[in-house]
Order: structure tokens, then sequence, then C-alpha cells
């Protein structure tokens, strides 16, 4: 999926990403859902659609170097993070494709996340304001023989 039609229908919000972006492996009508209860949870924080920054990101996630580490929340690769960052009273919450729903502010999203392929989600609280973010494996397209 590409996130440059995304990106302009939501000039609403704050919207910031790198000069090349990488499209994620998944699909607009299962990806559509889960940002709309992303959006719907900065709302939820008592903020209007500009009070809202649309972050879209390229992130690798390198191997762990501690053996000791009890499993990992993302497997290695390379992915497209997805935040809504805004004002309000946030908390944190995690949640791992495979896990079910989580009782906490991902209830929602959580869901939507498994639909749309995500592997990893998560709530922060940073002080005055706060964010939700996906992780979205990225599309690698295989070479044609």
């Amino acid at each position: 999926m590409k996130f440059d039609a995304i990106l302009r229908a939501h000039g609403f919000m704050r919207t910031e990403r790198p000069p090349e972006l990488w499209e994620a492996d998944t699909r607009d009508e299962l990806f559509l859902p889960m940002l709309g209860e992303m959006i719907a949870m900065g709302l939820g924080r008592g903020n209007e659609l500009a009070d809202l920054t649309l972050n879209v990101s390229n992130t690798t996630v390198e191997p762990e170097d501690d053996p000791d580490q009890e499993g990992e929340w993302i497997p290695e690769g390379d992915y497209v993070a997805v935040t809504v960052k805004g004002p309000g009273m946030w908390a944190d919450d995690m949640w791992r494709a495979g896990q079910g729903p989580t009782k906490g502010l991902l209830y929602d999203v959580g869901p939507a996340a498994e639909t749309a392929g995500a592997v990893f989600a998560y709530t922060r609280d940073l002080g005055a304001e706060g964010s939700v973010t996906v992780f979205l494996p990225r599309l690698v397209e295989l070479d044609s023989p």
C-alpha cells in the first residue's frame, strides 16, 4: 500500500513523512479502518482533528544482542510505522499480533491492526501529549525471473 494519497487525504491533520516512504504490506480497505480507530483514539483524548499529527515513518528493527531476552515484541525486519499523536491524557499500552485484544487503550485498535496485517502496536504517555503507533511490514516486491 502506498501512503501518498492517504497523507494527502488527511491534510486536515498535521502530517509528517520521510522524503522516500516505503510501501506497507497491506491493502487500503484493511488499513483505513485501523487508521480510523487510531484517529478516534486521538479524538477521544479531547482533541480536534487539527490538533492531531499523522506520522508515517520507515523503521528497521535490528536483532536483539541479548540472548537472555524473553522473546521479541517486534520481529526483526523493515516496517512502516504509522503514528497518531496529540495532546491529552494517554496511557501506556502494547499489543502484539496473535495475542488477542488488549483491555487497555488499544482495545479497538488491536483487532483492526490484526486485520490490516500489523505486527505490533503501542500507546505512549508523553506527559502533555501521547501517541498510538502501529507497525506494518514493509512490502518487498520480488524480482520476476
